[in-house]
């Protein structure tokens, strides 16, 4: 069976290209400050709720009652741009799966009537389900785990009434299934207060912080009876909360073009692929691009970012998805770590430094991957300077790192994530590592039974709490006097997947006054730097 999807243009609002980014959900109350004659305020309904209301309020709001939005639920097994590709696992899997279809997603990518890209590709899934834990369990008919990877689609949006207070003045109201704050102008900002943020290299822990954002908000009701918000914002004031998101605004103006180029074109070459089954474009973390709010101490980054305006990195016609990572590790890798195949996409699958071939290392094989990871090799991300830091939590912990389980904390968490109880686990195999050195698949032996975990990021979720650095690792046990293991203690290298640009390689690179070009060449193999609007 396969079901088809739409072309994509992007909306035009007062002469700019706008996208429709997912800020928040799951949220039990919300507190918005706003300029109260900069802003309309309407209920569903058309109705303005702020006429009355002056200087700049904060409003509380909340769900007085509700019912949740509905969604069922897909496993991506695979996708492609070649529908034979796609075909080809649909008959290894048929014997398996008894609920896999191909959808159509992308497409011609159109701004102001031009089109820019075509990004159309097909995706193997497995669903209905009922639940987002249901698609991942399905994964076990597979006869291994590919846990991750989820796509929703919307199927009722969430109805019921929502209760507004105003903290600073005798205001209340009562507004039925959402609302939306409307700019006269992009340049005016709205605060989410007190919003809770993931706290990076922490489990589980998050940061408050005040949010501030440009364009409008929808406030709308989620699938978990909650507050979720969508932005809909000028793509060059999204591209500028990305970068600051990202690494920050203190850096090089060469390292800031360098990921508006990359940025941009992951934008156009998404667009209409990542939520097409959901009311906005992108979501605000690192599931598209991580998003955290646009008001920066400098006006500088703006005039940085404006430089590169329109730029995009292409092959032939073909927007290239420029993807990134934190730190690399000091190898690059391909797409397919993560069961992609995208045809004339190129990175530069290489070693992090500018003579590559003074290693002679094949990170595949284990014994060049364990020397790889125990030395410390001159590559870009090595050294973490001043020039270099996107991140003090992080800097000093991602080209090498280390962690520690005891066996009963590692069965615990992998029971917890995959839904699989091998029983006590007597050893961790790589079976596959792409050419960075991450593990592709690995087989886990238990004492109950052996289980399996393909993509580098299915095996970082299975070993972590909540993410482990990268699957780019080494597993050194410690074992009993009866021979069994009593711990393991993982020694890896880089944060992230690893594949196209690498943050702290380039920001060093840029530190060394390399140019945009220069960085963009590196990372990016037969692309080209082209404006396209």
């Amino acid at each position: 069976m396969m079901e088809m999807s739409s072309k994509f243009e992007f909306p035009i609002i007062k002469n700019e290209p706008v996208v429709n980014v997912c800020l928040f959900k799951k949220m039990e109350n919300i507190d918005i400050c706003f300029n109260a004659k900069n802003y309309t305020i309407q209920d569903n309904q058309g109705r303005i709720l702020n006429r009355k209301i002056s200087g700049t309020p904060t409003w509380r709001l909340k769900i007085k009652k509700g019912e949740a939005a509905i969604y069922s639920y897909y496993l991506i097994i695979y996708e492609s741009e070649n529908l034979e590709c796609v075909q080809s696992e649909v008959e290894k899997l048929n014997k398996l799966c008894d609920q896999l279809i191909i959808r159509e997603a992308g497409g011609d990518v159109s701004y102001a009537g031009i089109t820019i890209t075509n990004n159309h590709k097909y995706i193997l899934m497995a669903g209905p389900f009922g639940s987002e834990k249901e698609a991942r369990y399905y994964c076990k008919n597979l006869d291994q785990l590919n846990h991750c990877n989820i796509h929703r689609k919307l199927e009722k949006s969430g109805s019921g009434i929502i209760e507004i207070f105003d903290l600073d003045n005798d205001y209340y109201a009562e507004v039925r299934d959402g609302l939306k704050f409307i700019p006269d102008n992009f340049n005016e900002y709205y605060e989410l207060k007190h919003f809770e943020l993931p706290l990076c290299g922490e489990i589980d822990k998050v940061v408050r912080e005040d949010l501030f954002y440009q364009g409008s908000l929808q406030i709308k009701i989620d699938e978990n009876r909650a507050l979720a918000g969508v932005n809909q914002i000028p793509l060059e004031l999204y591209l500028k909360g990305v970068i600051v998101s990202e690494i920050g605004e203190h850096h090089s103006g060469e390292f800031i073009k360098s990921m508006a180029v990359v940025a941009r074109s992951q934008v156009f070459a998404n667009y209409g692929q990542k939520h097409f089954d959901e009311p906005y474009d992108f979501c605000s973390s690192g599931h598209c691009l991580r998003y955290y709010g646009i008001k920066s101490e400098s006006s500088a980054i703006a005039e940085i970012i404006s430089q590169t305006s329109g730029l995009l990195l292409q092959n032939d016609n073909k927007v290239n998805l420029a993807l990134f990572s934190y730190s690399c590790g000091g190898h690059t890798d391909s797409y397919d770590i993560n069961n992609m195949s995208l045809n004339g996409q190129n990175t530069m699958v290489k070693f992090d430094c500018c003579e590559p071939n003074k290693f002679n290392l094949n990170l595949q094989n284990e014994e060049d991957v364990e020397t790889w990871i125990i030395q410390q090799p001159d590559v870009y991300c090595r050294e973490v300077t001043k020039a270099t830091i996107i991140d003090p939590k992080l800097a000093n912990n991602s080209f090498r790192w280390e962690i520690f389980y005891t066996r009963i904390e590692l069965e615990k968490i992998l029971k917890e994530k995959t839904g699989e109880d091998p029983g006590i686990i007597y050893e961790i195999i790589p079976l596959s590592r792409g050419v960075s050195g991450r593990c592709k698949e690995i087989e886990i032996l238990g004492s109950l039974k052996n289980v399996r975990i393909s993509g580098e990021r299915n095996i970082r979720s299975a070993f972590s709490d909540s993410l482990l650095q990268s699957s780019c690792f080494i597993v050194k046990p410690e074992l009993g006097e009866d021979g069994m293991p009593l711990s393991f203690k993982f020694i890896g290298a880089g944060n992230g997947h690893g594949i196209g640009l690498c943050k702290v390689g380039a920001a060093k690179m840029a530190s060394e006054n390399y140019s945009m070009e220069s960085i963009l060449a590196h990372y990016f193999q037969e692309s080209q730097i082209q404006k396209r609007y």
